[in-house]
């Protein structure tokens, strides 16, 4: 699993080893932060406070009130290479102060810890795709973080009740009160390989509890449904973003899965798709939700320009349904 930067799609360019899986998550670590546009003045410029060549420190990161999380996660230890870390950072009504730097209890080399991170309030979690388990390589676990008012204490392990190599569980995770949602990109379905899955965790005032397991209602080979995932009260997003638009058609125009949690269970309520969607668009492969507004982001959308301009989606939820609002582009 690894990328190098050339020809091909913008940022990186996968270079293929055992399976789709490994391109899907090699793609995703080796992605770079994108520049925004809008009218925000930088107000300060973090960095590891023992910062070293090749870490990539910034890959995933995250934010909640005056407490924002960075991951690093080919960052190495004593174990080896790339067992990942992650950093706290807290605005002190200054400048932002480096709190702690956050690792793995069992850290291992080639763990990734730090691929994708997600704080709410005082919980973080912190996942590493790349853990080994009992059943193989690659099964993925998420690590749970309390600040306890003095530093940031490892709170629990989480992993998938059904873990399997290769599943990456924690390729994505979110975090909102005392729910987690961790996405496990290469589980496998009734219908075959990657087709993806995404657990819910709930915390029950003492300890964390695997809450249900979420899989698409039309699940397919190589969806990679939990792609992204994105929680906001009892509202839970997940991407599919090599969902395809026409049946037995490899074509990768991506969809997003909207469940709800009705109090008992968490019910599949819509599946979205882009209104002009087409071929390798992507669509699914970032997206956040907040009260009943959610974005979707499509990478690698086509513009009057020319291709991979990338485009994102607002959709809102009008009491019954889920509607596209706009698509919005770059101006420039």
């Amino acid at each position: 699993m690894y990328c190098v930067t050339g020809n091909g799609r913008e940022g990186c360019q996968v270079r293929w080893r055992s399976g789709r899986a490994y391109a899907f998550v090699a793609f995703v670590l080796c992605l770079g932060t994108a520049h925004a546009h809008a009218q925000f003045v930088e107000q300060q410029n973090l960095t590891a406070s023992d910062a070293v060549a090749g870490s990539r420190f910034g890959n995933s990161v995250s934010v909640s009130g005056d407490t924002a999380l960075v991951g690093e996660h080919q960052d190495s230890c004593a174990a080896g290479i790339n067992c990942g870390s992650a950093y706290v950072y807290r605005f002190n009504g200054t400048s932002w102060v480096e709190e702690e730097k956050l690792t793995a209890s069992d850290a291992a080399a080639g763990d990734i810890f730090g691929g994708a991170v997600s704080v709410s309030g005082d919980t973080a979690v912190v996942a590493a795709e790349g853990d080994d388990c009992a059943a193989g390589v690659d099964c993925g676990a998420a690590y749970v973080f309390r600040f306890n008012g003095t530093s940031w204490v490892e709170e629990q392990k989480l992993t998938a009740s059904d873990a399997a190599a290769g599943d990456f569980f924690g390729v994505s995770v979110s975090m909102s009160a005392d729910t987690a949602v961790v996405g496990a990109v290469a589980a496998t379905c009734a219908a075959d390989i990657d087709c993806g899955a995404a657990y819910v965790f709930r915390f029950n005032g003492v300890s964390w509890v695997e809450d249900q397991k979420l899989t698409a209602s039309d699940a397919a080979a190589d969806d990679f449904f939990g792609g992204s995932v994105s929680v906001a009260g009892d509202t839970t997003l997940v991407g599919a973003p090599f969902d395809d638009c026409t049946a037995n058609i490899d074509d990768d125009c991506g969809a997003v899965y909207i469940y709800r949690f009705s109090g008992a269970s968490w019910v599949e309520e819509q599946k979205l798709k882009a209104s002009d969607a087409v071929a390798g668009d992507w669509f699914g492969w970032t997206l956040s939700v907040s009260a009943d507004t959610a974005v979707v982001g499509a990478i690698f959308k086509d513009c009057a320009a020319g291709t991979l301009c990338g485009a994102a989606y607002v959709f809102r939820f009008n009491g019954t349904s889920w509607v596209e609002e706009q698509k919005l582009t770059a101006s420039d």
